[in-house]
């Protein structure tokens, strides 16, 4: 399975020393809206649309782009592959609140070329993703990003794997979330964004006694030593990102028997 960090530039050089797979979305890119930059160091990429914050309503209050973004992504990433093609390992296609419209997006994207990852959300109807799968080998996952228990999101995964075993899927924002369902049915690839919680929230990322991937809040004193020492900051985040990074490898030696392994 492969992990994708959300990248910071804050800990850029954690980041490349870990060699972490990196995504990186179109609404959160630096410079104006044709610049095509990635931060160096890294070997795999995945590039997110922003679509998750345009169907939430907060691309506007974070300085996102809005309704506006098939055009100029579609043109940016145009651009970014033929500087970076070869780090590029795919991207998302821009998704709306609307299955019918994310299809014209995604219609759009290869009109012009592209061959954009679709996503199917979680709420829609299984229709669609039965024709998503007829067409596209790779596949994300959206729409279990909050609110669904772990039971729920291993039932999904569940279904989708046993259902389509020769798709690539990608899980959008579950993070360590899944790391219960990830013990039995594995995706090809998610991403995770948990691994900063020390600094923003005072929280650390361990190992229960399930070896289930856990957050769970630092006591005050920690919390303090977080924000006056920006040493012990950098080694909390070296740690959860060995952690976040183990479900990668270290999942395969405790995985459960019935476990469908879905790398390709």
């Amino acid at each position: 399975m492969r992990v994708y960090l959300a990248y910071s530039e804050n800990y850029h050089d954690i980041l490349v020393k870990a060699k972490a797979r990196i995504i990186i979305s179109y609404g959160r890119k630096h410079g104006s809206s044709l610049d095509v930059y990635l931060p160096p160091g890294f070997d795999d990429f995945m590039i997110d649309s922003g679509g998750f914050q345009i169907a939430m309503g907060t691309h506007e209050r974070q300085g996102l782009p809005g309704d506006d973004t098939l055009e100029p992504y579609t043109l940016w990433l145009q651009l970014l592959l033929r500087k970076y093609g070869n780090i590029i390992k795919g991207y998302i296609g821009l998704d709306t609140k609307d299955w019918a419209e994310s299809l014209r997006n995604y219609d759009y994207m290869k009109s012009k070329g592209l061959k954009p990852i679709p996503v199917w959300k979680a709420f829609w109807p299984e229709a669609m993703l039965d024709a998503l799968c007829k067409e596209y080998d790779y596949i994300a996952i959206g729409g279990v990003a909050f609110g669904a228990s772990k039971e729920v999101l291993r039932h999904i995964f569940e279904r989708v794997t046993m259902q389509y075993p020769n798709i690539k899927f990608h899980m959008l924002g579950v993070g360590i979330r899944g790391g219960v369902a990830f013990k039995t049915f594995r995706p090809y690839s998610v991403d995770v964004s948990t691994w900063g919680v020390p600094a923003r929230y005072g929280h650390d990322i361990i190992l229960d006694r399930k070896q289930v991937l856990k957050e769970v809040k630092l006591p005050n004193n920690l919390r303090q030593k977080l924000r006056d020492s920006k040493e012990f900051e950098d080694e909390m985040i070296t740690k959860a990102i060995r952690l976040v990074q183990s479900l990668e490898t270290e999942l395969d030696t405790f995985h459960e028997p019935h476990q469908t392994q879905m790398i390709f």
